[in-house]
């Protein structure tokens, strides 16, 4: 059964039965559109995309078509995924956009050592 391609996300067929979380298969025919389902995935390994699902919960609301055809028949709505859909919702961060507490300080730590180079040059030299 299904469980979700992107990297951080847990969303499996089996842990998901209660909620109304779907599972998309990726779009084969567009490949600019796969390229960009992969990238946003951010998985260190290769993806068999013929399998792999990404879950709803990476798909904003606007993302999916109204399904006329079950509202006209008084039937219960599908959500249908838009081709052009991209998942951009509770995506992991890549590595150069992930902030860890080091990384702040390493940087804070940098901005200081600059300011203090710099007015170490600026002021007059001590005459002993």
């Amino acid at each position: 059964m299904p469980s979700c391609a992107v990297a951080t996300c847990t969303n499996t067929y089996y842990n998901c039965k209660d909620k109304e979380i779907l599972f998309h298969r990726f779009p084969e025919k567009n490949r600019e559109a796969l390229e960009q389902w992969i990238l946003k995935c951010r998985r260190k390994d290769p993806i068999n995309t013929k399998n792999a699902r990404i879950c709803s919960e990476h798909f904003l609301n606007t993302d999916y078509e109204e399904d006329l055809k079950s509202r006209l028949l008084g039937c219960p709505m599908k959500k249908i995924l838009k081709a052009s859909a991209i998942p951009s919702c509770n995506l992991p961060f890549s590595n150069s956009e992930q902030i860890t507490p080091r990384s702040e300080r390493q940087k804070k730590r940098k901005i200081l050592q600059n300011a203090h180079e710099r007015l170490r040059l600026l002021s007059p030299p001590k005459n002993l």
